[in-house]
């Protein structure tokens, strides 16, 4: 059983629970060869901001809580961002820039085609404590097989607030969407980035909220989740990182697994294989991982746990449709841990 912490006074606790995780989570071709930040607190329009995208930069869809495990495989993406250096600069109003490099959708990675151009739009907002610069970027893009409409929407904002600057660059690299992971009820956030399958209004099928692929920061810690089947012929440790949540949930995810199933290993980092789901506060938490080659006919494994933090009973063995409501198999649960690394 999961030991569950949590440090709230009854009224934020209150206020917390009544957060919706929807709310957190923006000429030049954009990519220079290189340029040095102002870290100043500049309070003229006329200042220059930058993006920095490493070799393998990159971002993923991950939870967002009240989702099925199943509904996050499905709306799991990755995107792969071009390298280089982006300038942002306030003397602009729109203009267009190439951020992306490629994006691959669901458990088959099914790629998207640009419809159109990256473009970015600037606002300036001044107020009593400071101001604020964002940046706000969309493209349209269009999924294959089937053919789905499919847009991003990225928000960069960069602030000076009672004197105190946000970084004028922010670096995306292998491990971090352009800062820290945190709560996904932070109010303060410097990247948001969305994605919007089909109409983009359905929470549950049609949103994406993009941040790290990996957590691998110091704000996220790392947990294995280790399970047996009752029979024996199933064992999954699942390698699971967090970030611990002042209030709400943290961000969370499964970053790999080592099953072994019927005498037979397998492992998988990839981050479009492994589904994560939770309720607030990260309970009642669900994992889905894709089975790639299926192994003894199954091609993924579901399970849940029991109420907020009781074990699972059941562990599903699916087919290729990776359907837990419809499985080869159920096995029991016969040893269930989870243990902070």
């Amino acid at each position: 059983m999961r030991q569950i912490i949590i440090y709230l006074s009854l009224p934020l606790f209150l206020w917390a629970c009544a957060g919706n995780s929807e709310s957190q989570d923006a000429g030049t071709d954009g990519l220079i060869e290189d340029a040095g930040t102002d870290a100043g607190g500049d309070e003229e329009p006329g200042q220059s901001f930058f993006l920095r995208f490493e070799e393998g930069a990159q971002a993923c869809a991950q939870f967002s809580e009240g989702r099925t495990a199943a509904q996050e495989l499905a709306l799991g993406a990755r995107l792969r961002f071009a390298p280089g250096l982006v300038e942002l600069s306030s003397d602009q109003d729109f203009f267009e820039a190439d951020l992306i490099e490629s994006v691959h959708l669901g458990p088959n990675g099914i790629p998207a085609s640009p419809t159109g151009p990256g473009e970015f739009a600037h606002q300036f907002e001044e107020e009593l404590w400071g101001w604020c610069h964002r940046f706000i970027f969309t493209q349209a893009y269009t999924f294959d097989d089937p053919p789905r409409p499919w847009r991003i929407e990225a928000d960069f904002e960069f602030c000076r607030k009672n004197a105190e600057d946000d970084p004028f660059e922010l670096v995306f690299d292998l491990n971090q969407a352009g800062e820290a992971a945190r709560s996904l009820q932070a109010s303060k956030r410097q990247v948001r980035i969305r994605g919007f399958l089909d109409q983009g209004v359905d929470y549950l099928t049609e949103k994406q909220f993009f941040r790290s692929c990996t957590y691998d920061t110091t704000e996220a810690e790392p947990f294995t989740i280790h399970l047996e089947s009752d029979d024996g012929a199933l064992i999954v440790d699942l390698n699971k990182r967090q970030v611990p949540p002042i209030f709400g949930s943290g961000e969370a995810a499964i970053v790999g697994a080592q099953v072994s199933l019927d005498g037979s290993p397998q492992s998988t980092d990839a981050p479009l294989h492994l589904a994560y789901r939770a309720e607030l506060h990260n309970l009642d938490e669900g994992f889905l991982v894709v089975l790639d080659p299926p192994i003894a006919g199954a091609y993924g494994l579901h399970w849940r746990e029991t109420g907020t933090t009781d074990p699972p009973a059941l562990v599903n063995l699916l087919d290729e449709n990776l359907d837990p409501a419809a499985p080869l198999e159920s096995k029991g649960v016969g040893n269930y841990t989870e243990t902070a690394e």
